[in-house]
């Protein structure tokens, strides 16, 4: 609970942006990689499970034994893409996952970002 809080006795450097539930936070060495537009597209990605309130989801179901599984994490991931893509960001979010992804799940969203920019269907 505390990492999931933020609490600042405890030193996580993060290897991806995320939130807490509060905050949004993204590694400051991430702007020498990323485009403007690319990390204004990953902040509204990770606005996007605030909206969704993904953190407090999670954080509910852990309280309760239940685990995260795979296919809601995607879910959610999916869900905080589309967030991003209706706010004009679809493209610029596709290019950052390319430069950032580590999964084959992270170039398919960028993949379905493309084609969500390509026929703006959001």
């Amino acid at each position: 609970v505390a990492l999931m809080l933020g609490a600042p006795w405890i030193v996580r450097k993060p290897r991806s942006a995320y939130t807490n539930g509060f905050r949004v936070i993204v590694p400051p060495h991430w702007q020498a990689l990323l485009t403007e537009a690319e990390l204004v597209a990953v902040i509204m990605h990770e606005y996007g499970h605030l909206r969704a309130m993904h953190p407090w989801l999670n954080l509910f179901s852990a309280c309760l034994f239940i685990p995260r599984s795979r296919a809601r994490a995607m879910r959610q991931e999916i869900s905080a893409d589309l967030y991003a893509a209706s706010r004009g960001c679809a493209a610029e979010l596709a290019s950052a996952l390319r430069k950032l992804g580590r999964e084959p799940f992270d170039m398919l969203r960028a993949q379905l970002l493309d084609r969500a920019a390509g026929l703006e269907i959001i």
